[in-house]
């Protein structure tokens, strides 16, 4: 028995001891749990702090770069407000000085008026050729209507034949591709009679091509291939009289030959909404505001006076360059050339006409007459001695005698230079006996 209560006494305090054990190691796992729950509690609030402040960075350099590129657009707006600024205060300047002149010019105008028309019928130069009317009045009514006309056509092509290629998709796709072609093949011609031949048989080609498309398609075409010509020309330069110039006119000449009849009015209505001294013609202000009125006068606006000069020579020298060619001289597109092709204001009965109503008033109150005149003598001259003979002689030295010698003709007083020029080419060709045209009349 004392054994047993022994034993039992024993495993009560293994038991115990057992007991003790477990809470002390349930204890330490607690305090081990609650340690590592403070860390994560202490690394996930350092997290949320660390973003935080990491996302009040990205907040506050966005904001920042905000600021600087509301303060970048800011100068870049007022820089541009500056210079518009400046560009109207230059426009405005340049208009008040062009009204000024204008209306100088006007008032000079008007007080020279009765004196110069008095001039210009004593001198007798307008009345050399038939095709001239004869009353001082009405070749200025004529020259108004031929400007109105040709204004005219332009406003019809933009009317119906634009806007029936435009409004097509495949008439309008083969236009485009054509466009191409034909621009290359004028834009590369050469003062070659070979060069010449192959242009203006691949422009044949082309606008016959057109033409079986439809009739629009061949007016689109005929009017892109005109308004490149007078592109062309107009960079031309009259100090420099381009052999290309006459290349340029002996393709026009032998597409008219061939048939090709609305040419010859499309061209020239573009040639005078570039060039109104073509006509020649010189459309007055009247109520236009100088914008309007430098459009009718083919001047870029802000154009200086001198680039202006220069575009209008080069217009005048395709146009000379036309009206000298001749029908035999040019490459034969067709086996029966048609002469009745060739308007009356491409021929040199056109050219003459316009000798002779260039140096009527108010034309030679230009700085811009003088200039023409001396571009157009350059180039046709030799032609026209061939064709008018002593005539034509008889007209050079009445420009040159009574036009500017004895003063018949009332110039403008800034063109001293350009008068010069005509003297003495003129004094020269009859010094020698001979009239030398410019360079590449002939092709070679």
């Amino acid at each position: 028995m004392l054994l047993e209560g022994l034993n039992m006494k024993r495993q009560k305090e293994e038991e115990e001891i057992d007991r003790e054990f477990k809470s002390r190691n349930q204890a330490r796992w607690n305090e081990i749990n609650r340690t590592i729950a403070n860390l994560e509690k202490a690394e996930n609030e350092a997290i949320a702090i660390a973003r935080k402040k990491e996302q009040q960075a990205e907040e506050k350099a966005r904001k920042m770069r905000e600021e600087e590129l509301k303060k970048i657009e800011a100068e870049k707006k007022e820089q541009e407000r500056k210079k518009l600024e400046e560009q109207q205060n230059k426009e405005k300047e340049l208009k008040e000085q062009k009204l000024k002149a204008e209306e100088a010019a006007n008032e000079r105008a008007r007080k020279e008026k009765e004196d110069a028309a008095k001039t210009a019928a004593a001198s007798g130069l307008a009345s050399t050729t038939t095709s001239t009317p004869s009353s001082s009045g009405s070749y200025l009514l004529d020259c108004k209507r031929d400007f109105e006309r040709w204004h005219a056509k332009i406003k019809e092509l933009k009317e119906t034949v634009l806007p029936a290629v435009s409004n097509n998709k495949d008439l309008k796709n083969a236009c485009w591709k054509l466009k191409r072609s034909l621009t290359t093949r004028i834009s590369n011609v050469s003062a070659s009679k070979e060069d010449i031949q192959n242009t203006a048989g691949a422009i044949h080609g082309l606008l016959n091509d057109a033409k079986s498309a439809s009739e629009q398609a061949y007016l689109w075409s005929i009017n892109l291939l005109s308004k490149k010509l007078t592109e062309m020309a107009g960079n031309n330069s009259e100090n420099d009289l381009s052999p290309v110039t006459f290349a340029l006119a002996q393709v026009v000449v032998a597409l008219l030959l061939a048939g090709h009849d609305p040419l010859g009015d499309i061209l020239m209505a573009r040639l005078v909404k570039r060039c109104p001294y073509i006509v020649p013609f010189f459309p007055s202000k009247g109520t236009l505001s100088p914008e309007e009125h430098s459009k009718l006068l083919g001047r870029k606006e802000g154009e200086p006076s001198i680039s202006y000069k220069q575009r209008m020579s080069g217009m005048i020298s395709l146009y000379a360059a036309i009206v000298q060619t001749s029908p035999s001289d040019v490459p034969r597109l067709s086996p029966t050339p048609s002469l009745s092709s060739i308007p009356s204001h491409f021929r040199p009965e056109g050219g003459w006409r316009w000798l002779a109503l260039v140096v009527r008033p108010p034309l030679p109150l230009l700085e811009v007459t003088p200039l023409l005149l001396h571009t157009f003598l350059r180039m046709t001259s030799e032609r026209f001695h061939t064709l008018f003979g002593k005539q034509y002689i008889k007209l050079l030295s009445a420009i040159a005698e009574q036009g500017m010698d004895q003063r018949k003709v009332m110039w403008n007083e800034g063109v001293q230079g350009d008068l010069s020029k005509i003297r003495l080419m003129i004094g020269e060709w009859m010094e020698k006996g001979q009239i030398i045209g410019a360079e590449g009349r002939v092709p070679t």
